[in-house]
């Protein structure tokens, strides 16, 4: 486990720097006191280092040349489409580092809006690494049997203040599911 963390964290030191020397000082900067990767020389780095690329070469070309700063602005770019798309709707979105919280009646919608929006920005749409899935994914037999199990008596104070907002405004409130 120590071996992947220290080759994850270097590849992605590596990436974001502009030298190997940089990436080396900065991936044991990161390290507390008496953490192996605290004490580990260059040429350890290089050796772990090579054994990464021996099994992804592609990524290759893309270490120590400060690739972070161009990969955050194509993740800003994608983000940006995603909250424009649901702003107009005016369905909220809630974007967490490079996920989306939304609402589990709209994941599909979510899905298929990153892929349009990765598609326009990178040129290829980038697949989904959620674990979940949205009740407009799920088998329409289980969303009914959700949908009934959810179904509960209103309190008096409920519908009181519903008739009271409703009769306020003019306009029926709209269920919730």
């Amino acid at each position: 486990m120590l071996q992947r963390d220290l080759i994850k964290k270097l590849v992605l030191t590596a990436i974001n720097a502009e030298s190997k020397d940089s990436a080396f000082k900065s991936l044991r900067d990161g390290y507390p006191t008496g953490h192996a990767g605290k004490t580990m020389t260059n040429e350890q780095l290089e050796t772990l280092l090579a054994a990464f690329l021996e099994r992804s070469p592609h990524l290759a070309d893309l270490l120590f040349t400060d690739q972070g700063g161009r990969l955050m602005g194509l993740d800003g770019r994608i983000s940006e489409f995603v909250h424009r798309h649901f702003c107009e709707l005016a369905v909220p979105v809630l974007s967490v580092h490079d996920s989306y919280l939304i609402d589990y009646t709209r994941v599909r919608e979510l899905k298929r809006v990153m892929a349009v929006a990765s598609e326009r920005v990178c040129g290829v749409a980038l697949p989904t690494s959620n674990q979940f899935y949205g009740l407009d994914e799920a088998d329409p037999e289980y969303v009914q049997d959700y949908i009934a199990f959810r179904q509960a008596a209103r309190s008096e104070g409920y519908l009181r203040r519903k008739a009271q907002h409703e009769q306020r405004t003019g306009r029926p409130v709209e269920a919730f599911v």
